[in-house]
Formats: structure tokens, sequence, C-alpha cells
């Protein structure tokens, strides 16, 4: 049995998780935090670059910490309520949302942990608002996640020098975890903070959206690292799989907010059009049975990606209770892993659909550039693209044909 459970951490400067639920409990300071996100959005997305302090007042606000153990280990939000709250910070701004994936994972892992010196000292950080990205895609390798980054002895420690690329967040990050393998091609797990000398965080990510989720690469050379910070890469399959299936819902999480701000955006954009289609059925646009039609289906859409998300989500909250109380797991792993697949491939389809539904409501004026309406396609396109959908229903396919679980790759 994994035993997490310990003190509450004294000092906890960021808000608790519950201060970031919806309704009437959340904190004014959230409210406003939000709304900030959501005026300057499209701002962000035409200058394609990051945006530090935006994503620094979420980190000051908590949301890095939404899932910070009670005082006898319990998440003080359940895996709904956390993705809840992912979807409402991604509809606000998806990119800024997208920044912090990485670190919602790690901190998954210590939740999962057994109580230790490092475990507290970790748990500190993140109470304090810091955060932890990665470092571990290579782009000159054959596949994604195949490591060929070399640590070199020197001295008490080991040298580095390598580039990695989709390092989503990691500009933003306090911390970073990097995988790289030993002189005896072994992997292992290296944590240094990223302002070690010879690190460099390049704001270089050129997707067609998520422009300021800060996804492109860092480059390590001559990097020192002690040997206290280095550690194998422990073989746990099982929190893994609960990890990375919480991965993939993350974006799901993403696209659903997405879906909500498409909607919010069309609403706002319908109603202070001037004028309607040469050949349209009425003298203005909401009245026109033409665009409540769009309105309504990217509604729909935004309504079913929202609940999709959910559902996965109680479904691996209860995988992570069986794996925090050390129960029996029964078929939860392979069981969740094909849920979020399933719900990650609709949403993904309904939230692109959605994106370009949003440009039908205006005609010409729609794809201006200055109202960046297009940055929901953009947005929803990109993510998707980071999983292959058509082999995620593929996949999904098999287990129900076949009862073939998911491959272990880090992608279900």
């Amino acid at each position: 049995m994994v035993q997490v459970a310990e003190k509450t951490l004294a000092g906890f400067a960021v808000l608790p998780g519950r201060a970031w639920l919806a309704g009437e409990g959340r904190e004014q300071s959230v409210r406003d935090a939000l709304a900030e996100l959501r005026s300057t959005s499209a701002d962000r997305d035409r200058r394609s670059t990051s945006d530090r302090e935006a994503v620094n007042r979420l980190k000051r606000l908590g949301f890095g910490a939404l899932r910070f153990p009670d005082t006898d280990g319990t998440p003080a939000l359940d895996l709904p309520e956390a993705m809840s709250v992912v979807m409402d910070v991604a509809a606000a701004d998806s990119s800024i949302a997208h920044a912090f994936r990485s670190h919602f994972g790690f901190l998954e892992g210590l939740l999962l942990t057994p109580a230790s010196e490092a475990r507290s000292t970790w748990l500190q950080r993140i109470a304090a608002g810091q955060t932890c990205g990665s470092a571990v895609t290579e782009r000159a390798t054959a596949r994604p996640m195949e490591i060929e980054s070399t640590l070199r002895p020197d001295g008490d420690g080991y040298t580095i020098d390598t580039e990695k690329y989709y390092t989503t967040g990691t500009l933003y990050a306090d911390w970073l975890f990097l995988m790289a393998r030993s002189e005896d091609r072994s992997l292992q797990l290296v944590t240094i903070p990223t302002l070690r000398e010879g690190v460099e965080l390049l704001d270089d990510f050129d997707g067609i959206g998520q422009r300021a989720s800060a996804s492109g690469g860092v480059r390590f050379t001559g990097v020192h690292i002690r040997k206290s910070e280095v550690e194998p890469l422990e073989d746990l399959p099982e929190v893994n799989r609960y990890r990375s299936s919480l991965q993939q819902l993350y974006l799901a999480a993403l696209l659903a907010g997405i879906a909500s701000a498409a909607l919010e955006d069309a609403r706002s954009f319908v109603l202070k059009r001037a004028r309607s289609a040469a050949h349209g059925h009425a003298d203005q646009p909401r009245n026109d049975l033409f665009v409540q039609q769009i309105i309504g289906r990217i509604a729909a859409r935004a309504t079913i990606a929202r609940a999709g998300v959910l559902s996965a989500a109680a479904k691996l909250d209860r995988t992570f209770e069986a794996l925090r109380r050390g129960d029996s797991l029964g078929d939860l792993l392979v069981e969740g892993a094909v849920e979020v697949a399933k719900i990650h491939s609709i949403v993904a389809e309904l939230v692109v659909t959605s994106g370009d539904l949003v440009l039908e409501t205006g005609g010409g004026s729609a794809v201006s550039r200055s109202t960046a309406l297009d940055r929901h396609w953009r947005n929803a396109r990109t993510i998707a693209a980071h999983s292959p959908m058509y082999y995620k229903s593929q996949v999904v396919g098999d287990a129900i044909l076949n009862d073939t679980p998911p491959p272990t790759n880090g992608y279900f």
C-alpha cells in the first residue's frame, strides 16, 4: 500500500484547490485572473509569444496545486473537480492552461509516492507556487519517446549536452525533469532548476496554435548535474499507466475549454454584428435561422465535450483512489485508458469542427485577423495533432473486438 498521509504543510502560500471551484465559493482573485486571461487571450495569440506574467499569476494563486493533499493525504479536489477547473482556465486561454500539463502529471506522481523527505520537499515547493516542467522528447530520434541524450561522468557528478523539444510549459517552470541515459544505456531521471548554468529555455515554438504554451525547446550546454539530482527511471507500470491516461485526459480538457471559448466568442460576434448576409433570413444576424442553427451546433459540442471529460475523469478517479489505498486494481487501469482514448478522440473531432463552425457565423467578416476567431480552430487542431486520433480510435476498436490493452507508450 502506498502511504501518502502526512501533516499539512505549514506556510501554504497559494490558494487551496477549493477556492478555484466554479460557483459562489470561487475566490474573487481567481475570478479576476480568469477574466484578465480571457480578455488578453486574442492579443497573446496574435503576438505568438510566451507570457510569463499570465502564467506567474496563476502560479501565485495555486493553479499548479489544485490537488495538493489534505492532512490525511487525500487530494484537495477529486479528478472531476480538478478537470473542471482546468477546462475553465482553458476556456480563458487554452495555451496558458496547456503550459501546466507536465506539472500536473508531476504532482500526480507525488500524490502516489510514499512519504519521504524528498516528497515533502517537493510538496513544499509546490505549496509555494513553484512548478516543474519536462524535457523528454528529442527531434532527431526515429520515434517519439526514444531517448539518446547521455550523461557523461564528470568529477562528483555528470555533464550533459543535448537539446529537447516539445517541452510544453518548461519555459515558465522553476524546475525541470530531464530524461537521459547513463553510460550503460539505462534510463535516468534528472531533476534540476531551470536557472542552472548552461540551461537555455527557448521561446521557439512555431505551431499554428497554442502559441503561448511554450512548447518549444530547451538546450543544455555543458550542464553540470549532481549525483543527488539523478535517479534511475523507476519501473512503476501501474502508476505510469495511470499518469499517462491522466495526461491524455488533460489534453481533452483543454479541447473542452476551447469549445466553451468558441461558443462564447461566436455568440459575442453574432450579437455585435451590424448586418446580415445579403440573402439572410432576418435583418439581424441573431434572428437568422441559419446563424441560430450554427450557434446551437457549437453549443451542443461544448456541452458534450465537457460532459465527456468529466465522465472519463470520474473513471480515472476510481483508479487513483485504488492506487492510493493499495486496493486491488482489477481492470481499472486498462478500462480507464480505453475510456480516456474514446473521450479524447471524439472530443477532438467535435471541437475541431466547432472551430470551423465559428467562422460560418459571419462570412468574410469572421475571418478578419482582428477578430482572432480562427484561433479556436488552430488551437484545437494543434492539440488534436499531439496524439493522432485515428490511432486512438483503432486502439479503442482493438480493445472492444479483441480485448487488447492500449499501448504503454505514454499516449494512452
